[in-house]
């Protein structure tokens, strides 16, 4: 289980430098892919957290 933990806290910590990285990205199609991609991260390390937060109780 505190592998599960760090890898959720490791995860976490990417989520400002995924938002950063979201908000320089804009232009061509290459360029949308790699938004959904990076938006998609972003969703999924905030259900972690809320995954975090129900097993933290």
């Amino acid at each position: 289980m505190n592998v599960i933990h760090k890898t959720i806290e490791y995860l976490m910590s990417q989520e400002e430098r995924l938002e950063y990285q979201f908000e320089r990205v804009t232009g061509d199609e290459e360029d949308e892919r790699e938004l959904k991609e990076i938006r998609d991260l972003i969703n999924g390390l905030r259900k972690l957290k809320e995954v975090k937060a129900l097993i933290k109780g």
